[in-house]
């Protein structure tokens, strides 16, 4: 009958908690409400210790009703988004983030990721011209060019994805994902011999990629 008495009372406090919890979180009437860093905080920490997407997003959610003004939570939301899959909700997500602020480079290296995987290519082909010009030197770069070259050979344009490889590799020569792209552009143009060569170049270039990473110290 005590254990019984003490389950009861036990959930009861687990009732109390969970509504206690759910006040403080969508009332803020009862510690304070929470701040919009906070609630990003809160979404981090969701997506990556419980992959609770779903959450996240709310907390973004609610961080974007305490600002609507924050191109960081837009953002933030629009990544979450795109995690679950939801490419058109990250689209809008990253167009209300570079509403808010056109300067940033990565606001239009993720939107036209996400226009891209939508097979929105003028779009995204738009979006990271628009990401290199706004940072031309930025060492992150060759990402966007991996990506642009990817997109363009999708479109059979193999001389520009070809170029663009180039200038990822130009910029991170050890970035092997782009001697190998390079590698089958040049097949699909019937450059044998050229490929082969980034074949061995990727191979090297892994080679130390590893080498210096988990180099024992």
């Amino acid at each position: 009958m005590v254990n019984v008495r003490g389950g009861i009372m036990k959930n009861m406090n687990n009732l109390l908690v969970t509504a206690a919890i759910f006040f403080v979180l969508f009332t803020g009437a009862a510690f304070g409400q929470k701040s919009e860093e906070e609630l990003l905080k809160s979404a981090f920490t969701k997506s990556l210790v419980s992959n609770d997407l779903d959450g996240a997003i709310a907390d973004c959610t609610a961080a974007i009703n305490l600002n609507p003004n924050s191109a960081k939570a837009y953002f933030t939301r629009g990544a979450y988004r795109s995690q679950k899959g939801d490419l058109a909700g990250a689209v809008d997500d990253y167009s209300g983030a570079i509403k808010l602020d056109p300067t940033k480079a990565n606001f239009f290296k993720a939107r036209a990721d996400a226009h891209a995987a939508l097979g929105n290519s003028k779009s995204a082909l738009a979006d990271y011209d628009t990401a290199l010009k706004l940072n031309p030197t930025d060492k992150f770069n060759d990402s966007v060019y991996l990506s642009r070259g990817r997109l363009r050979s999708s479109l059979k344009d193999y001389d520009g994805a070809i170029a663009d490889y180039g200038k990822a590799i130009e910029s991170n020569p050890l970035y092997f994902a782009a001697f190998e792209r390079r590698a089958e552009a040049y097949r699909a143009l019937g450059m044998t011999a050229l490929a082969e060569a980034d074949d061995k170049n990727a191979a090297e270039a892994k080679q130390k990629f590893l080498e210096l990473t988990y180099k024992p110290k």
